[in-house]
């Protein structure tokens, strides 16, 4: 499965802007709900205020009113059958009574209009009743009090209204709090819902691209060449990225400790091979060469020609194979290190009138490893400057850095122009030399340019300290 077939997410909100949409799904239409139902509560409150504060007053306004005139009717009847004046004021005080409820109404019922017309009729009627009954109450002679019944019909016109506008208004208030505990109803049995189906769509949604992140670190596990594929959703696209590095970081890693313990093993081998080849078969001609030599002695003739062209080729083959054993790893660097193998090396080369060679540092902790790698690097070097160079003066410098070995060879010859490097004769040995560093994870560098001189400088990594 390729990282680009295996990216089918299309979404491109971040784990954190997919919560808070969610969230927002499940806060926002319950929110509604509440502000709809808050919305009701003024109209709701309305309606219980009026009927509270202004449809119950009048009416107890009402009654009191009605029975404030049959008080007042009472007293009138009372005074024109005994003529006392107690009864009189008795006439008066309800009369007054009755005036203070009909202001009371007047200023509770404010600019209703069915109201005020019926409030109308019911002062007209008391004008009526009472015009009469100041016209019986100063004729001693009449003796009939006027009847109460147009002022009791206004009157109860006047209170069925309000009955009626009561109860409206209470129906309305019932009607608006039936609704909003309906509206508070839906909205916790919907919140409910919501919150369920949110928690399923919220899991869903970020188990999904969790899910495809998994599956693509289980490929990488199974595939470790293999990126780890991009995703579109940040927090997840960054984890993969992180988890890549870490994958190439690994692979680095691996690749590294692998090339550094091949490093050691032919390091390893070439010690091996040259003590063999030193223990053993150089021991082994040295001594058919000492036995051909003694033969020869003796032998007379043509036999003392073979002794001698065999003990020639014996003392050759000698000659070679301590020139490989050198080659291999010089036994001057095991016992004394890799300065003073440079310094043999260099002095053996380069000796003679017109140079000057000298070896200088020290290798510190570095391993023998690492010294036989530098030595073989450096040899190159001082090997070309030698030959090529026109140099009087050769330096090779020797220093522990970083966990390895930095070399340096200078030369102050003639130098060379580093573009032309590939046609200049003798600089194939330093581009080994290259691919040997490069090879040991070790850092290279050239300096050349003509009429100044060359240095070459380069950086080992000591295999067996990594």
């Amino acid at each position: 499965m390729s990282g680009s077939g295996r990216q089918r997410s299309r979404r491109h909100l971040s784990l954190g802007g997919r919560v808070r949409l969610v969230l927002a799904l499940l806060v926002l239409p319950p929110l509604l709900a509440v502000l709809a139902a808050l919305a009701t509560e003024p109209a709701a409150a309305s309606a219980r205020h009026e009927v509270a504060k202004r449809f119950v007053p009048m009416q107890v306004t009402t009654d009191d009113l009605l029975t404030q005139m049959v008080n007042t009717e009472n007293s009138l009847r009372g005074f024109l059958l005994s003529r006392q004046q107690t009864y009189l004021q008795g006439y008066n005080n309800g009369w007054k009574a009755a005036m203070a409820d009909v202001r009371s109404v007047r200023a509770t019922i404010g600019t209703d209009p069915v109201l005020t017309a019926r409030l109308a009729a019911v002062v007209s009627q008391l004008g009526i009743w009472q015009s009469q009954a100041e016209h019986i109450r100063l004729n001693p002679s009449l003796h009939q009090v006027p009847e109460l019944t147009q002022v009791r019909s206004s009157i109860a016109a006047f209170d069925g209204v309000v009955a009626t506008d009561s109860a409206q208004a209470e129906t309305r208030s019932d009607h608006l709090e039936r609704e909003e505990a309906w509206i508070l109803g839906i909205t916790i049995v919907g919140s409910a819902l919501l919150t369920a189906l949110g928690a399923v769509v919220l899991t869903r949604w970020l188990r999904a691209p969790l899910a495809r992140l998994e599956e693509e670190l289980a490929h990488v596990v199974s595939h470790p060449d293999n990126a780890v594929a991009s995703t579109t959703v940040p927090e997840l696209a960054s984890l993969a990225g992180r988890v890549d590095e870490l994958r190439r970081s690994v692979l680095d890693e691996s690749t590294q400790r692998v090339q550094r313990g091949l490093v050691v093993a032919q390091e390893d081998e070439r010690r091996r091979i040259a003590a063999g080849l030193h223990d053993d078969i150089i021991q082994s001609l040295t001594a058919v060469a000492l036995r051909l030599q003694v033969a020869e002695v003796d032998a007379e003739g043509p036999q003392r020609e073979i002794l001698d062209g065999a003990a020639a080729a014996a003392a050759n083959a000698i000659d070679r194979l301590r020139d490989m054993v050198f080659e291999l790893y010089p036994p001057a660097l095991e016992r004394h290190g890799l300065v003073a193998a440079l310094e043999a090396y260099g002095a053996g080369l380069c000796g003679g009138p017109g140079i000057a060679f000298t070896s200088t540092g020290d290798t510190g902790q570095v391993s023998m490893t690492a010294q036989a790698i530098a030595y073989r690097v450096a040899r190159e070097a001082i090997a070309n400057a030698c030959k090529h160079s026109g140099a009087s003066s050769i330096e090779a410098s020797v220093a522990p850095s970083d966990g390895g070995l930095a070399v340096q060879v200078h030369d102050n010859g003639g130098g060379f122009d580093r573009a032309a490097v590939p046609d200049v004769p003798g600089h194939i040995g330093l581009t080994s030399a290259e691919q040997l560093v490069a090879g040991s994870l070790g850092l290279w560098n050239l300096a050349s340019g003509v009429g100044q001189g060359t240095t070459v400088g380069f950086w080992l990594p000591d295999p067996e300290r990594l």
